[in-house]
């Protein structure tokens, strides 16, 4: 389920926000394989929300922060061996994300799905576009 307003003027490197959300959906699906994903783009004065959340067996408090380390898969932690991948999706976002001047936090919880959330600094009204460094672009994020 997607829930996002047409448009949110953002600075970013169009790819690599693109890579962070690919990202956070193939963690919620590699987790919750036959759960809702749900997908929420917000905005306040200044910074874009962006939050990603699944059904699956939700991550322990104890966890929550230990999953943005490189190499660190959940499964490992919680003895589970269903879901794949190295390890390094979540430090790639984190890095992204951080990278853009925003922050990336998990909601913990066991049994009852996860919660992913992005912020990212909006472009202030009259702001001259920027340009990434990395594609020469500006974008909007639509939803």
């Amino acid at each position: 389920m997607l829930d996002a307003p047409p448009s949110l003027p953002i600075h970013c490197d169009r790819h690599r926000l693109a890579q962070v959300l690919s990202n956070l959906l193939t963690n919620a699906v590699k987790y919750a394989p036959d759960g809702e994903i749900r997908v929420h783009l917000q905005a306040d004065e200044a910074q874009a929300y962006l939050t990603v959340s699944d059904q699956g067996p939700g991550i322990p408090p104890a966890l929550a922060e230990s999953v943005f380390e490189p190499g660190r898969r959940l499964a490992q932690a919680t003895g589970e061996t269903t879901a794949g991948g190295e390890g390094f999706g979540l430090h790639i976002v984190r890095g992204i994300v951080e990278a853009h001047g925003g922050g990336i936090w998990v909601e913990p919880g066991t049994g009852q799905g996860a919660t992913l959330y992005v912020s990212l600094p909006l472009k202030a009204p009259g702001e001259a576009p920027s340009v990434s460094v990395a594609s020469g672009q500006t974008t909007d994020v639509r939803g």
